[in-house]
C-alpha cells in the first residue's frame, strides 16, 4: 500500500505519528542490526537520532522497537527513558491478569 494511501486510512483524530525505513515517517528506521540473541536499530525521530537494543531477535523485533518509540516520542518521553524501556523489555517477566472471579449467583 503505497504511504500515502496509508497516511489518508489511518490518520489519527488529534494526531498521526508513522514508523518505518520509508524517509517520510515522523520516526525513521535508519540502519538494524540482527543478533543471534537480539537486535538494535539506529532511529532518527524529526532529527534527534539515537539507537535502541533489545534482547529480542529478529527483523520483527525492529519495527516493535520502532513503534514503541514512535508512541515515547508523541507522548514526550526522553531517548534515555526510551532507550533503557526498550532495553528493559523482558516478555518473560510479563505477569498475566488473572480475569476476575464471577459473582456468586443467587
Amino acid at each position: 500500500m503505497p504511504f500515502e494511501r496509508m497516511m489518508l486510512n489511518g490518520k489519527g483524530e488529534k494526531a498521526t505519528v508513522t514508523f518505518g525505513s520509508d524517509f517520510r515517517s515522523n520516526l525513521r528506521i535508519e540502519t538494524s542490526t540482527l543478533y543471534k540473541h537480539g537486535s538494535e536499530a539506529n532511529l532518527n525521530y524529526e532529527g534527534h537520532r539515537y539507537t535502541v537494543a533489545s534482547f529480542l531477535p529478529g527483523e520483527t523485533s525492529v519495527s516493535y522497537m520502532a513503534c514503541a518509540a514512535a508512541t515515547a516520542e508523541a507522548l514526550g518521553m526522553t531517548n534515555d527513558s526510551i532507550i533503557d524501556g526498550i532495553a528493559a523489555y523482558d516478555p518473560e517477566g510479563i505477569t498475566p491478569i488473572d480475569p476476575p472471579e464471577e459473582a456468586p449467583q443467587e
